[in-house]
């Protein structure tokens, strides 16, 4: 018995209408949840905090973990047990975490960073273990511990010299699978030595390079985004602390944050923050997260405003466009049914999947295709999505194989899943009739 190709039968929607707006792995509006370790830490505040999110419909945070009790002293190992417990909360809560440690919550950081960067460095020993127990879902490990709020300013410590060697500290600490970020353009190209962003012969390898992305605490706050950005051009210009303008440090997004993550939060009113602007702008810097709650001005004139998804009749505030497009956003566009190899023994099908989101998979993605035959029996093949092409050509073809004589003669229902591998959590699919994890492709007869 064979398969012949045409005999699959396509039931799948290839629009883009899917309008679940939340559970998407490693992206999104987040909550910012802040735990000071110590004596004062109140561990029912993480449930409490959680329920918030609930609420909201976020399962991505960024953990704000204050130290500064332990400013010139090693953290203790209760401090230890406290984050380890707090992290356990948010991994059974099945979220995701961008995680800040800080010396400084009012913007005083002169007043309660360590005296000399070995503390800082111990402190990063002592951390270290833990936050690695939770690789899963600690996506992005953001900022440097030091300056105002951790954003990496106004701080007496933190130095040309100091800031490489902070990175390249909590590079060799913190596996390799977890991001770092930095405040600027301009930092990244400081710590990494290069004007460049990153080749695509070496995305994804562990080193620095590969695994600094950044944060933007101030964008659409002005034309420089409040200082992210300069007010000259850095074309010809030699010294790499020069920061570009607007359209060069955009321009250099574009083609970093294809392969380390970019999030932050909006910061203030300007002209740039207007909904089409705003949303053409974080599809060329590839966004992935920005904070639920700030700026309340953008915020509030986002949702207030409409937005229909481009080739539907559908219409949401652009508070909910901009989450359905924030981070990954894949799409099934095609199936492909065929015979090959030796004697045509092997069938393949090709499933074609488009990012029709502002920014790609920056994490190993598994795909599942389901055959259920109709006696209820199931064969399931397996391949995983490569985050290169994701990345580069915005689709990806996931290849599945089996043998003909696998299947026996008869109709089989094809549904296809993807799964963040590293959290173990669904991936959403933005066609309509996805539900379940999963979306029925159509059906497969064997004669």
């Amino acid at each position: 018995m064979s398969l012949i190709s045409p005999q699959f039968t396509p039931s799948f929607d290839g629009s883009d209408s899917n309008t679940v707006l939340t559970g998407q792995p490693d992206c999104g509006w987040y909550n910012i949840h802040g735990y000071k370790l110590g004596n004062s830490l109140n561990m029912a505040d993480v449930s409490t905090n959680l329920a918030w999110d609930r609420e909201d419909g976020i399962t991505t945070d960024l953990i704000e973990i204050n130290i500064n009790e332990f400013s010139n002293r090693d953290i203790d190992s209760n401090a230890l047990s406290q984050l380890d417990s707090i992290l356990s909360q948010y991994r059974y809560a099945r979220h995701s975490v961008i995680l800040r440690v800080m010396y400084d919550w009012n913007g005083r950081a002169d007043l309660t960073e360590p005296e000399t960067l070995d503390q800082v460095y111990s402190h990063i020993d002592s951390l270290a273990p833990v936050i690695n127990k939770y690789k899963d879902i600690v996506f992005v490990f953001q900022g440097m511990l030091l300056g105002n709020h951790a954003e990496m300013h106004g701080s007496y410590l933190l130095t040309d010299s100091s800031m490489k060697k902070l990175a390249q500290k909590l590079s060799a600490s913190l596996d390799p699978s977890i991001y770092l970020a930095v405040r600027t353009p301009a930092q990244r190209r400081f710590i990494t030595g290069s004007k460049n962003s990153i080749a695509l012969s070496d995305a994804y390898n562990g080193s620095l390079s590969s695994r600094l992305g950044l944060f933007n605490d101030g964008m659409f706050g002005s034309d420089i985004d409040l200082g992210t950005y300069g007010d000259t051009t850095m074309n010809g210009q030699k010294d790499l602390h020069a920061k570009g303008t607007r359209s060069e440090e955009i321009s250099y997004q574009n083609s970093l944050a294809r392969f380390v993550p970019n999030g932050g939060e909006s910061g203030g009113y300007s002209s740039y923050g207007e909904l089409d602007n705003a949303m053409t702008e974080m599809r060329q810097m590839h966004i992935s997260y920005l904070s639920h709650d700030f700026s309340e001005q953008t915020i509030s004139r986002w949702k207030r405003s409409s937005y229909t998804i481009p080739g539907t009749d559908i219409t949401v505030n652009g508070i909910n466009a901009i989450g359905l497009y924030m981070g990954y956003r894949p799409l099934v566009s095609s199936v492909e049914v065929s015979r090959d190899g030796f004697l045509l023994r092997d069938v393949s099908i090709d499933v074609t999947v488009q990012n029709r989101g502002f920014a790609p998979v920056y994490r190993d993605t598994d795909a599942a295709l389901t055959l259920t035959a109709s006696d209820g029996s199931v064969i399931t093949l397996r391949t995983s999505l490569d985050r290169k092409s994701f990345a580069y050509d915005g689709e990806a073809i996931l290849h599945f194989y089996t043998r003909s004589k696998n299947l026996n003669s008869g109709v089989y229902t094809a549904s296809l899943s993807l799964t963040n591998s590293a959290a173990n959590r669904p991936v959403i699919l933005a066609n309509n009739g996805y539900s379940d994890n999963s979306l029925t492709l159509g059906s497969l007869e064997k004669q």
